[in-house]
């Protein structure tokens, strides 16, 4: 997924193409010479019964289909995301496609794994032994494909992550002339959010919630974890399971949020005896989850928190932003030797990204002043971190809005101690029928919908404002960008002298 610089050259592109488009999208999904080559060879050393399985497989699970990696056309054992999609080049081959491969199978494999485990326990039951069969057809076939060079440049070319706009939306909502009220919108929320950051905040109860563990930042011994974390093929660090927790531990911030309702207390996320979503703000929980981005020919690591909130309180009658569940999604991204080098922010929405470069990083200005594309916002920079310190971050009530970022030590005096949870666990969830989901075979969570989304359908992101899965996360309604995106950061940030 590139970073586009100039949206407006690319919407006009769409319009002068539309119906071409259209119909060219359909010949390439029905062009006979690609899957008509893999199914020949496929056929020729007997592995029809392997996709006809994994046809099987996605009828059956089409209602439960998990969203955050996507699919690839023609190889059904496979998926792709953003980061991986990345390294699909011509330069990919040997060692590092080996294992290329093999994280695109691993993504696969969990996907499938979810998926199965949400099916209805008598379909469970009437296909057990179809997971261990599509188990031994994925090892054929990878071998085989891997083995023909045609196959391997045909995977090369088709592993691409699809953009979570849709062009439709931006030609029919006359997208150039329905950007320009939309601008002057965002240039008013990034002055306010500016500001919020030179305001002192009102006071109220504020609650402060911190890990259960009381691992800190520790320098000497994150530049160890790291050094112990030897690089794969492809650059990708391979962490220890224990050095990653503690890393986990001592990288998660500390919460603070003025309490105004119980829309403003963090929680774990659940379904209820009746099959509602709900979330037990009895007990705080944070989610976690490991990614990684590319930065100057390097493999970065990034830790990704989020925290649940059970609604984003409306303002008004007519508040349009408000509705049920809100959020905040914490990113720290690694240099090579563990320290911090950005932190940013998210809304599960993909809404409200800030940016927080720590010294000597800074943002690009050609990227903060381009006329082209939605600006990306600094408030202040990134706090330096000392050994024994948190970041604290700071939430405004009822919009939960990140008012304050800095690094200090933790008081567990009166603080309320959340629990350290793997964001997977989120894709399948205990429910009455068996498990369930906490997002739709879309990547969005339908319940949390916001009435926005009637005003800003022309900027082509998917029902703006509801809360979506990783690997969804739009980040600009003009231009394109996307919270995963591979190039990010080598898009957005120079290094100051």
């Amino acid at each position: 997924m590139q970073y586009v610089r100039n949206p407006g050259h690319h919407i006009i592109r769409a319009f002068a193409a539309l119906s071409v488009g259209w119909l060219a999208g359909c010949a390439v999904l029905e062009a006979p010479t690609v899957h008509d080559h893999l199914h020949k060879s496929r056929q020729a050393h007997g592995l029809n019964t392997c996709i006809n399985n994994f046809t099987v497989m996605d009828r059956v699970t089409e209602t439960v289909a998990d969203a955050e990696a996507a699919r690839i056309p023609g190889f059904p054992y496979l998926r792709v995301n953003r980061f991986l999609a990345s390294f699909a080049n011509s330069k990919l081959h040997g060692k590092a496609f080996t294992r290329w491969l093999t994280h695109l199978r691993t993504l696969d494999r969990q996907a499938r794994k979810y998926e199965f485990s949400n099916l209805p326990a008598q379909t469970q039951a009437r296909l057990k032994n179809l997971p261990g069969q599509l188990e031994r057809c994925a090892a054929r076939l990878m071998a085989h494909d891997s083995q023909n060079e045609g196959i391997r440049r045909r995977l090369i070319k088709a592993a691409r992550a699809p953009d979570s706009y849709q062009r439709w939306a931006q030609v029919a909502g006359l997208y150039p002339l329905s950007v320009i009220p939309v601008r002057f919108g965002i240039m008013h929320l990034q002055k306010r959010q500016r500001n919020d950051f030179q305001t002192v905040q009102q006071p109220g109860d504020l609650n402060v919630y911190t890990p259960i563990t009381n691992a800190t930042y520790d320098p000497k011994i994150i530049q160890a974890i790291f050094h112990r974390a030897k690089p794969d093929a492809l650059g990708i660090p391979l962490f220890e399971n224990g050095d990653l927790k503690h890393l986990v531990s001592m990288s998660a911030p500390v919460i603070q949020v003025i309490e105004k309702s119980n829309d403003d207390k963090p929680g774990h996320m659940m379904y209820g005896t009746n099959g509602t979503l709900q979330i037990d703000t009895s007990r705080p929980v944070l989610y976690h989850r490991l990614a990684f981005t590319r930065f100057r020919g390097r493999v970065l690591t990034q830790l990704v928190y989020t925290v649940w909130f059970p609604a984003r309180t409306a303002q008004g009658p007519l508040d349009i932003f408000a509705g049920t569940l809100d959020g905040i999604m914490w990113r720290v991204t690694l240099d090579e030797d563990g320290r911090p080098m950005v932190y940013d922010t998210i809304h599960p929405c993909g809404c409200y990204h800030l940016f927080f470069p720590v010294k000597p990083w800074a943002l690009a200005a050609a990227e903060q002043h381009g006329f082209f594309g939605e600006p990306p916002i600094a408030p202040i920079p990134g706090p330096l971190l000392a050994k024994g310190q948190r970041v604290h971050i700071s939430l405004k009530p009822a919009t939960h809005y990140v008012s304050g970022v800095s690094a200090k030590q933790t008081d567990h005096n009166n603080a309320r101690r959340y629990r350290l949870t793997p964001a997977s666990t989120l894709r399948s969830l205990k429910h009455p029928t068996g498990s369930k989901s906490l997002y739709g075979p879309n990547g969005l969570i339908d319940i949390s919908a916001r009435p926005e989304r009637f005003l800003l359908w022309p900027m082509g992101v998917p029902s703006a404002g509801t809360m979506r899965q990783w690997g969804h996360h739009a980040t600009a309604f003009i231009g394109t960008r996307h919270f995963d995106d591979a190039d990010l950061f080598e898009r957005i940030l120079t290094r100051k002298r």
